[in-house]
């Protein structure tokens, strides 16, 4: 092995290892995704400026909004990984990131779906103007994007002109990783940190009808004594009683059992096909 070799190999390891402190999940050949690896998607046209992309003072640059190239060798861009879809930049070098970076135009029209909690319309936790819409409560989001000067409205579902202050966003914080979404007391979201601890994947949920986000959970308000649907659940339903020492209501969740769903116009838990809920008020116990 030739000293020229020798120089390739520690250049070549001290940009993995960089990469992989900067939570970039490429080691310049293959994307390595919760330690499995599989062939990353190259772009046609780098378009990447190699005095830039030197690796020395860059090891690592953005192509778009979801490619990224590690400065050494064909300097060939690679696609960012699905638990860190988006390239940001970054000093010193560039990453893969959960978060997009708005400063590419691609990514700032990018239609990127969320991982669904329920079924249901979510907000963005990124861009208030844009929404998700899930069918089921798995899979990815369909993403809706508002007109230009509107904002999407919680309390309507609804797309309306933007004024200030209007715009809330999700920002993660390690002190908490449930966080309101803006001053909604039904949405809220999630900030993952087992992938990468710098970097959280943000999941939206939506408490159901009936219930508010109280920091921790969401606390169903119990109308009256009896039984109510969730409706972000059709295998749950909350039992609301009195509380013998002070008698005010308080409730608690309860699962149908054997795969069977609430009813909530016979208040009983069936099999067969769920149909819409109806919640329905029981006075007395």
């Amino acid at each position: 092995m030739t000293t020229g070799d020798k120089l390739v190999i520690v250049i070549v390891s001290s940009l993995v290892l960089a990469a992989a402190q900067r939570s970039v999940y490429l080691n310049g050949v293959r994307e390595v995704i919760g330690g499995w690896s599989r062939p990353s998607t190259a772009l046609a046209d780098p378009g990447i400026d190699r005095e830039t992309c030197d690796g020395t003072n860059k090891l690592t640059v953005c192509n778009n909004c979801t490619h990224i190239t590690v400065c050494v060798g064909s300097r060939t861009p690679r696609q960012c990984p699905g638990t860190h879809p988006y390239c940001n930049s970054l000093e010193g070098g560039d990453g893969c990131l959960a978060v997009p970076d708005t400063s590419f135009n691609d990514c700032a029209l990018s239609q990127v779906g969320l991982r669904c909690t329920s079924v249901g319309v979510f907000p963005d936790p990124w861009r208030c103007d844009r929404y998700h819409h899930c069918m089921t409560d798995s899979g990815t989001s369909d993403v809706y994007t508002c007109p230009q000067g509107y904002v999407f409205n919680l309390d309507t579902a609804h797309c309306v002109q933007r004024v200030n202050g209007s715009c809330s966003t999700v920002v993660c914080s390690r002190k908490s990783v449930l966080i309101p979404y803006g001053d909604s007391k039904q949405f809220y979201a999630y900030c993952d940190y087992t992938a990468d601890r710098n970097n959280p994947t943000i999941l939206m949920f939506k408490c159901p009808i009936g219930a508010l986000f109280n920091g921790v959970n969401c606390e169903f308000q119990c109308p009256s004594e009896g039984k109510f649907p969730n409706s972000s659940n059709p295998t749950l339903y909350y039992e609301c009683y009195r509380v013998s020492k002070n008698r005010r209501l308080a409730s608690r969740l309860i699962k149908c059992s054997n795969g069977s769903w609430f009813n909530g116009k016979t208040l009983r838990c069936e099999s067969g096909v769920t149909e819409a809920n109806t919640t329905v008020t029981i006075e007395g116990s």
